[in-house]
C-alpha cells in the first residue's frame, strides 16, 4: 500500500540499497507517508539511542534527551 502512496505521489522507487550497503529489497520499508528507510539502519539508530541514554553522566546521573 505505502509503495502506492509513492507512486501516486510521483516519489522514485527506492535504491537498491541503503548507503550502509543494506539490501533493501530485504530490509527497506516505508513510512506513513510513503517515504523509504533503512529497517537495519534504523534498528541500528535507536538502540545507539538507548546505549547513549542509559550510559551513566560522571555525576551519576542517566541523560535524557
Amino acid at each position: 500500500m505505502r509503495a502506492q502512496i509513492r507512486a501516486i505521489k510521483g516519489i522514485p522507487a527506492p535504491t537498491g540499497t541503503c548507503q550502509y550497503s543494506h539490501d533493501q529489497a530485504v530490509h527497506g520499508k516505508f513510512e506513513r507517508d510513503g517515504t523509504s528507510y533503512c529497517g537495519v539502519c534504523k534498528s541500528d539508530q535507536r538502540r545507539a539511542s538507548r546505549t547513549r541514554a542509559a550510559t551513566p553522566t560522571s555525576t551519576g546521573e542517566t541523560t535524557c534527551h
